[in-house]
């Protein structure tokens, strides 16, 4: 893991052996472990956590899921952090620096015809790199899990199409975490956006309680009059009055609604092929 947090920039290698599964569970006690390590850090310096974290996870199951939400939940209500926000990155795209270091660790390890003990490879992986600066300040096995998935169950939220957005944020509200989204980072505005009159108590917060996320027309560029804004088509120039003074709009207005149907088509497909992709790397994880 890169952490990044004030005078914190550094790399926190933690590494597991076969007596430990994968999954959910493994993933959560990690963020656990970074939490802790994090604030031993910060300690040194006189600092302690922030208020907001911005974690940066691969799109795949044993990230991206019920139980990761449950925890990031729980960090909030638990005012371990006042606002959380996670980005997954785009399936397929996620060659990434945190990557190259991984590769160097690995070419390390398959270079080795001999490890002789888990000590000797603690020091492999802590030496690998060879420069001082990219050295782990954190270096350990993670040796026992939690089962945080039954702890969870009982309490998630039956939350659908979850997998779709690749961005989410969680911050409290009535000493309650709630859940937030876009699909990519670059969309301007979070959904399901806040209501006008802000819940004052927990029977409010409970009637605004969204179980699905909401899919606008071409969210693939955030709405469909993002869409207009960028074939130079905005709501101001699309009255009957402007065209009627342009002629040469009605055109281009007509060739956009002859292709509409089949932008739209192409968004569902490839939504679905992201849905498929989700559940296949959920099938491996688990």
């Amino acid at each position: 893991m890169e952490v990044v947090c004030g005078p914190v920039d550094a790399i926190f290698l933690y590494h597991t052996d076969d007596m430990i599964i994968g999954g959910a569970n493994c993933m959560i006690e990690i963020q656990r472990q970074i939490i802790i390590d994090l604030a031993n850090e910060l300690h040194k310096h006189g600092m302690s956590l922030p208020p907001s974290v911005v974690f940066q996870f691969d799109n795949c199951g044993e990230n991206k899921n019920k139980f990761m939400f449950a925890f990031m939940s729980l960090l909030v209500e638990h005012h371990i952090f006042d606002y959380i926000e996670c980005n997954f990155l785009i399936v397929g795209h996620t060659h990434t620096s945190i990557d190259q270091y991984f590769g160097v660790l690995s070419t390390q390890i398959k270079n080795q015809k001999f490890i002789g003990s888990p000590i000797a490879l603690w020091h492999l992986l802590d030496s690998a790199h060879g420069d001082e600066e990219k050295r782990p300040i954190v270096n350990r096995p993670i040796t026992v899990i939690y089962d945080y998935k039954k702890a969870f169950l009982p309490y998630l939220n039956k939350i659908l199409y979850f997998q779709v957005p690749h961005c989410f944020c969680f911050k409290r509200v009535l000493g309650k975490a709630i859940m937030k989204y876009k699909l990519f980072s670059s969309h301007a505005s979070w959904l399901p956006k806040e209501p006008d009159i802000i819940a004052k108590t927990m029977q409010d917060l409970i009637r605004s309680r969204v179980s699905n996320i909401h899919l606008n027309q071409f969210i693939i560029i955030d709405n469909q009059d993002v869409l207009l804004n960028e074939l130079g088509l905005s709501n101001d120039k699309t009255t009957a009055a402007h065209i009627i003074r342009n002629p040469a709009l009605k055109q281009q207005i007509d060739d956009v609604q002859e292709v509409t149907p089949s932008l739209i088509e192409i968004e569902l497909n490839s939504i679905s092929q992201q849905q498929q992709r989700y559940r296949i790397s959920f099938l491996i994880s688990y």
